[in-house]
């Protein structure tokens, strides 16, 4: 009797354990000291070196060291082009909108920055130009030079020519600097000496860093999170003399280097580290840009191929949102409850109850307000009136994959008590300024019934919308107002789970069985 009690006792202990897994650890993921072999398509192929690949998703471009005429070749939207064919010298190439690159006439003191659009500056020794949609930031003995919104202008003038400066939505890193290009804010990263400094790059809220340390006896990769000063070392390996990147450089949550012919992809978001190679040849280079990988194989008769490929995950976007006048479960004018396609809940409800089930979401806790980092897209934003009063709404899409960056802002709106006001925002619409950007409904008692809505272009929205007419029905589509009553979390089995609880069940079988048959020998 004492064994049957205890072999079922162990029993639910295995199934259990097997059904935690399944719940919370199913699936499987790559070891990240597993190399993996590139895939993709072959785009090009040279018996000439190839030199500064770039990438923006189907735009792709590389300078040709033909030694009759160097040229800059590239791939636009599933073609091969030239962007450049002359007796000129190019030795520097960027791809974002546009493509940009150094241009110097044989013998001559000046030179150019030139782009697929045309010339962009001519000066005495332009070089390294970045490009961030229609955006180029360069390098003019010592002068770091921008085009910012077809505006050339000075960023700063610190005497150095040797470091490549880089561009993003809304910073420009150029070696331990950074420059915020809507305030003109200028600060230096605080790397403590840790390191010697090499180049930078920034795409989104990081920056990374990379260079040698230990008197050039190892070489790292830094990332820096510009919103909140997260610091991170990403990588680090101890190497020889003459070891060193092929290339390295970040786009949107992805950090991409390549050295000693493997590929490296390292993932901000989940933390993960993929190792790459090719089938034939050696890896030269690798480079991921606008969701795109792109390549160069040196094969064993020393002439090139370019490859491109998607990338190992898509570069994040992600959205910000900010209630004001409210403190989250102390909140005594509105509460703040988002929602996405999954059901998936973020925030307080009606009654203060907080959900926490959004996949890698972040909050972040200020005085009188909490913020809420998102990625993703198709969320439903719900204010919640608590005991009434003012709020303001602030919802902001960070363009971390070289995208956009927008905001809507609700400013200063009424709202009663029970009463939730829903926001819908497709930020590909608001882009462009097109009705149905932002969707807002009104259910003034919270039943769930939506009394008012409205379909805007604009992301700027004021409290005379709430006083004003709006359709009446849930014409936008939007949530249904049933703010109280959502399941507070969701099981969610894959593959590994399954394999988990099928394992559980079986060994719940098997050790009844036992007990049952020692007791019938009994």
């Amino acid at each position: 009797m004492r064994f049957g009690l205890l072999g079922i006792v162990i029993a639910l202990l295995v199934t259990l354990l097997f059904l935690q897994g399944a719940v919370q650890g199913g699936g499987s993921t790559t070891d990240s000291s597993n190399t993996e072999v590139l895939n993709g398509a072959m785009i090009y192929s040279t018996p000439h070196t190839v030199d500064r690949i770039a990438v923006y998703g189907n735009t792709a471009a590389w300078v040709e060291w033909n030694p009759e005429n160097p040229d800059i070749k590239g791939y636009k939207e599933g073609s091969l082009v030239t962007f450049a064919n002359s007796p000129d010298t190019e030795t520097w190439v960027s791809v974002g909108s546009i493509v940009a690159w150094e241009d110097y006439p044989p013998g001559g003191n000046g030179g150019n920055i030139m782009s697929s659009g045309g010339l962009i500056y001519s000066g005495n020794n332009p070089q390294y130009p970045d490009v961030y949609d229609h955006n180029v930031v360069f390098v003019d003995n010592g002068k770091i030079m921008a085009k910012i919104n077809g505006n050339l202008k000075v960023i700063d003038n610190i005497g150095r020519d040797d470091i490549v400066p880089k561009i993003s939505s809304n910073y420009i890193v150029y070696g331990n600097y950074v420059y915020k290009i809507s305030t003109g804010e200028k600060w230096a990263f605080d790397h403590n000496n840790k390191f010697i400094n090499v180049g930078s790059d920034v795409s989104g809220d990081w920056a990374i860093a990379f260079g040698r340390n230990n008197f050039g006896k190892s070489i790292y990769i830094d990332a820096f999170n510009l919103y909140n000063g997260a610091y991170v070392r990403v990588w680090e390996q101890d190497v020889g003399q003459y070891t060193y990147f092929d290339s390295v450089g970040i786009d949107g949550n992805l950090i991409y280097w390549s050295c000693d012919t493997i590929g490296y992809v390292y993932d901000l978001v989940s933390m993960k580290l993929t190792s790459y190679s090719v089938n034939d040849g050696s890896l030269d280079s690798l480079v991921i840009g606008g969701g795109k990988m792109l390549w160069d194989v040196v094969k064993d008769d020393g002439s090139y191929e370019i490859y491109m490929g998607d990338s190992p995950s898509t570069p994040q976007n992600y959205i910000e949102v900010t209630l004001f006048n409210s403190g989250g479960i102390d909140a005594s004018i509105a509460t703040l409850l988002i929602r996405d396609s999954n059901g998936n809940m973020l925030g307080y409800d009606v009654n203060y109850k907080h959900y926490n089930s959004i996949p890698n979401a972040v909050i972040i806790k200020e005085v009188g307000t909490y913020s809420y980092r998102l990625f993703g897209s198709g969320y439903t934003y719900s204010v919640i009136g608590s005991h009434g009063g003012k709020y303001s709404l602030r919802i902001r899409h960070f363009g971390n994959a070289r995208a956009f960056e927008l905001d809507v802002n609700a400013l200063n709106i009424t709202i009663s008590k029970s009463e939730v006001h829903h926001y819908i925002v497709d930020w590909a619409k608001l882009a462009d300024k097109v009705k149905g950007a932002v969707q807002v409904s009104v259910d003034k008692d919270g039943d769930g019934n939506l009394e008012k809505s409205f379909s805007l272009s604009s992301g700027t929205i004021t409290d005379t919308l709430f006083s004003s007419g709006g359709s009446n029905g849930n014409s936008n589509g939007g949530g249904s107002g049933d703010t109280g009553n959502f399941k507070s979390f969701d099981f969610s089995f894959n593959m590994g789970g399954t394999l988990c609880v099928v394992t559980g069940v079986l060994l719940l079988i098997i050790l009844i069985a036992i007990v049952v048959h020692r007791r019938r020998r009994r």
